[in-house]
């Protein structure tokens, strides 16, 4: 029978047995475009949005997820973007069933360029996905892989309070730098995020971006009056003195972004009733404190003051980790 024949009856065949027929496609792969095949058979079927809620259904979805799968190991860079989306599809469905392993396998390893390393599936439509159904972990490095690392914080301390899973973006990006990768994003950027999540949740506040653009505004505001000598607009640093890198301008905010997160996780800690408590406040200190001395030199003491409303006045709970930082610098 000539190819064009086959693939002319592929559907047919799949939709009265699944795993024959992608016996047959794999057996016939040489004949067969799978490319043709996937537009043929697997499109509608992976790109269909009912839930999977029968044995019938996630047999079909699991036939799909082996042929595109086993597509996309013959030559990935010879399948389109399109069935790369496809394979991520019916994967993200196998997850959601059950099979973690293969989603995890094919954003980590076979979704990818084999020399650039660079995903070869829509990220933004993976992220998405990703997140819907829970895959929390694989979401978190696709969201790197697209250079939003702010996204990917945001998802790690949302879902836990342990650490470990922001702290995984630390590992992405440097995955990314030994891949000659670069999004302008140093792991001191990362550290001081960490930091103001940590903060934030210590006191049980929430920072929007709303906020921050409020904090950005108000900065701009006293340096319109006093100006930068000291003011609000240097809080993230203490002394006034960044990297070029670090101190770019958000052009939405018109200073600086990273002190104007500061300045809004400060405001909202202030205005909490838990920052009045010193119970509370000496155990996220002692976090913060910890934090800094796990981040190897990334952290000093400077970043992370401006976090707290009166950081100016070194506090009982703040003074052995300050001379702490001052004898790590000697």
């Amino acid at each position: 029978m000539p190819p064009d024949a086959r693939l002319a009856h592929a559907r047919a065949l799949f939709d009265l047995d699944p795993a024959t027929a992608v016996d047959a496609f794999i057996d016939l792969n040489g004949d067969l475009d799978p490319n043709a095949v996937a537009a043929k058979v697997f499109d509608a079927i992976v790109n269909r949005d009912e839930v999977v809620t029968d044995k019938v259904t996630d047999e079909v979805t699991a036939q799909s997820a082996r042929y595109l799968t086993h597509a996309v190991g013959l030559d990935r860079r010879r399948i389109t973007r399109r069935v790369h989306d496809l394979t991520l599809r019916a994967l993200v469905r196998r997850y959601r069933s059950g099979d973690r392993s293969a989603l995890i396998g094919y954003v980590g390893d076979a979704g990818r360029d084999l020399k650039t390393g660079e995903p070869l599936y829509d990220t933004c439509i993976a992220a998405d996905l990703c997140e819907r159904v829970g895959a929390v972990e694989v979401a978190i490095r696709v969201h790197c892989d697209r250079g939003d690392h702010d996204a990917a914080l945001a998802l790690a301390t949302a879902t836990s309070d342990d650490l470990a899973l922001a702290k995984s973006v630390l590992d992405h990006l440097a995955d990314h730098r030994r891949s000659g990768s670069r999004f302008g994003v140093t792991r001191r950027d990362i550290w001081r995020k960490i930091a103001a999540g940590v903060v934030a949740r210590g006191f049980g506040v929430q920072v929007t971006e709303a906020d921050v653009v409020e904090a950005a505004e108000a900065l701009r505001k006293y340096e319109e009056t006093f100006g930068n000598g000291g003011g609000e607009g240097e809080a993230a640093d203490g002394d006034g003195e960044v990297d070029e890198e670090e101190s770019k301008a958000d052009p939405k905010l018109g200073t600086s972004r990273r002190a104007a997160e500061a300045y809004a996780v400060s405001r909202a800690c202030g205005a909490s009733s838990s920052y009045k408590d010193p119970v509370v406040r000496k155990r996220v200190v002692d976090r913060i404190v910890s934090l800094v001395e796990e981040s190897d030199g990334e952290l000093g003491v400077d970043d992370v003051l401006p976090l707290f409303p009166d950081f100016r006045s070194i506090s009982r709970e703040w003074r052995d980790a300050v001379l702490n930082d001052l004898a790590a610098r000697d």
